[in-house]
């Protein structure tokens, strides 16, 4: 209950905030602080580039800087579906974009579907959604209709499936849907470069990764 975890709280000295009663705080005042831009946001443990487990260490400015970036200012990103695990750097997205810029985070209730999907954009109104390459093909395999009705479908991760993406943008592009393939180590805070696909852009056998993201550079290095 309610009121258990506010003795548990209490017990062990975190300040409790009791938003139902006006005018109490509960465990006493809480004063609200601003953290430094420079302070940890989180901290994730990533394989990155060199196959060995590390602490990625991600700041609040870097967070903010990923939802300023200019290519979330459309309405696709207003309301965005919140399924992916917290620990995962997509989560940083999928909250902090839609909230940080006035929107609106949709958690999804179970496993992400083509079904779910099609529920979230005609029950909840959902115009965003982030997806790793191996859930794409799959719900584009299933169902490559289900996209339908988002504003813009960000996927990236690991290597494209041309067949995938072909099959949605044949279904959904058409419809105003946009297919955005990303890229970006969890160092870079979730995304590095992206870029709109269209179906001359899948058609050859390999996908772009687009541009870089803002205030971010991408340098191309050979064998030396």
């Amino acid at each position: 209950s309610g009121g258990g975890l506010e003795v548990r709280a209490g017990a062990l000295g975190v300040p409790v905030v009791r938003v139902d009663d006006e005018g109490q705080t509960g465990v006493g005042e809480v004063e609200l602080v601003a953290p430094p831009a420079d302070s940890l946001a989180y901290v994730m443990f990533t394989s990155g580039s060199t196959g060995r487990p590390k602490g990625v260490a991600v700041t609040h400015a870097d967070v903010v800087a990923l939802a300023c970036d200019e290519r979330f200012a459309g309405p696709a990103h207003e309301r965005v579906l919140f399924h992916s695990p917290h620990a995962f750097d997509a989560a940083t997205y999928e909250v902090w974009v839609p909230l940080l810029r006035g929107g609106c985070v949709v958690v999804a209730e179970g496993e992400v579907t083509a079904g779910a999907v099609r529920e979230a954009v005609g029950r909840h109104g959902v115009r965003g959604l982030f997806v790793t390459t191996a859930l794409f093909g799959v719900l584009a395999e299933e169902d490559p209709g289900c996209f339908a009705g988002l504003g813009e479908v960000w996927t990236g991760g690991e290597a494209a499936s041309c067949a995938a993406m072909g099959s949605m943008l044949a279904e959904c592009g058409d419809v105003g849907t946009a297919l955005v393939h990303v890229y970006g180590p969890t160092e870079s805070t979730t995304f590095a470069v992206c870029g709109a696909l269209s179906r001359e852009d899948v058609a050859g056998g390999s996908v772009p990764l687009g541009l870089p993201m803002d205030n971010t550079r991408a340098v191309v290095l050979d064998a030396g």
